[in-house]
């Protein structure tokens, strides 16, 4: 009896550890946001804080640039191929920034060495336009709501009251027609807010303004046809939708004695893969230097790669929905993403990544769970190495 009395009392001090630790590491996942690096331990490691300030301080007491000087693109110029397939750990690298600058009508491109705190290149790049930031915005709904063409074009559609509307400048794509040439153009589409949180469910269709950011002016008004409002629900919010679907039992992803895979700054390693990542402003998700490790030898199998941008094109060719063709990263200046939401953007067992980055005038930000990483069950139909199917089910990371 005693010795029955003891095997149960170790089970339930094992029992407790369990849900201790099992708990103990959901939580850890689900508050957790790893911060970014204070410091660059990889040739490849995105720019963190301090080397933003580096670079804002240099480029602010080179001449080149002033307060109204605007800065598209801050953001790691990486070393040559080379150099990161020679470097070894511990070993010192180059650290510099490509910084795009708009300063009036005009685009640069300058390199600078951050640790020297200088600028080695600084180049005057004529016919292009670098991303849109927000002030590009700026201003651009008083001087719609002003136009005498864009006010009759309303009352044809009966709209009279135009404080509950909502213009907004996006990309205008390029065609290569005279009215491009030398500008920065937007098109400038509305939306009626009356009734709504969301004014995309709004649209004043059949009706657009083209919009030149550098002047601040209107250059034409687009007016093709009449077409109604909708006036269908356009909230989503749960007041708005009403009674939803029954919530299902919920499912859990638990790992009590941790995550299988180990991460050393930005490089994580998992069974015989290993690779490098960082969070890039303009590419997304940059995975680097993926290895397999094939025997005693660490295979290469991608130097690089990402998933830059999502092209959709919308396929009306007539105005004013040609124009609508998102290159998402080549056009637009903030940081790539929103912040996750732990259990809904990713299971409870996501480890979190802070995105680091510069602002259009060049202030380092910082958003947090950019990005996530988790180990992930995937089904039956896995494909296995050498092009195998494997019935049974496999984990992967994700």
């Amino acid at each position: 009896m005693t010795v029955v009395r003891a095997l149960l009392a170790r089970v339930q001090r094992l029992e407790s550890a369990i849900v201790a630790s099992t708990f103990s590491f959901v939580l850890l996942a689900m508050v957790a946001t790893p911060t970014a690096a204070q410091t660059a331990k990889h040739p490849l490691d995105g720019l963190t804080a301090q080397e933003y300030w580096a670079v804002y301080e240099t480029m602010k007491a080179s001449g080149h640039v002033d307060s109204k000087s605007r800065f598209p693109i801050m953001s790691l110029r990486e070393p040559p191929k080379e150099e990161v397939l020679a470097w070894k750990a511990g070993q010192p690298f180059r650290r510099e920034a490509l910084v795009v600058v708009k300063q009036g009508p005009s685009t640069f491109e300058a390199v600078v060495d951050i640790t020297g705190r200088r600028i080695t290149s600084w180049k005057d790049v004529e016919g292009v336009q670098p991303n849109l930031t927000e002030e590009d915005n700026s201003g651009v709904f008083d001087a719609v709501k002003a136009d005498a063409q864009w006010q009759a074009a309303m009352r044809r559609r009966r709209i009279t009251d135009f404080d509950t509307i909502r213009c907004v400048g996006i990309s205008s794509g390029y065609f290569g027609t005279q009215e491009e040439q030398g500008r920065r153009i937007l098109r400038v589409t509305c939306q009626d807010l009356r009734g709504v949180w969301e004014p995309w469910g709004r649209p004043i269709e059949g009706l657009s303004v083209v919009w030149d950011a550098n002047d601040r002016k209107v250059l034409r008004v687009i007016d093709t046809e009449v077409v109604p409002v909708p006036r269908a629900p356009a909230n989503f919010d749960i007041a708005s939708v009403g009674p939803l679907r029954e919530i299902p039992t919920p499912i859990s992803m638990q790992q009590p004695f941790g995550p299988s895979f180990r991460l050393d700054g930005n490089d994580v390693s998992w069974q015989k893969w290993n690779f490098h990542f960082r969070i890039d402003r303009r590419l997304g998700l940059v995975v680097s230097n993926l290895r397999y490790a094939d025997g005693d030898k660490p295979r290469s199998i991608l130097h690089e790669g990402s998933l830059s941008e999502i092209f959709v094109p919308y396929m009306d060719p007539s105005e004013p929905w040609n124009h609508w063709t998102y290159f998402d990263a080549g056009e637009s200046a903030d940081g790539f993403s929103s912040s996750l939401e732990p259990g809904a953007d990713c299971p409870e067992n996501s480890v979190y990544f802070d995105q680091v980055y510069a602002n259009e005038k060049g202030i380092p930000q910082q958003r947090p769970r950019a990005a996530c990483f988790i180990r992930a069950l995937c089904g039956r139909h896995c494909v296995a190495p050498f092009g195998q199917r494997r019935r049974h089910r496999e984990q992967k990371a994700a």
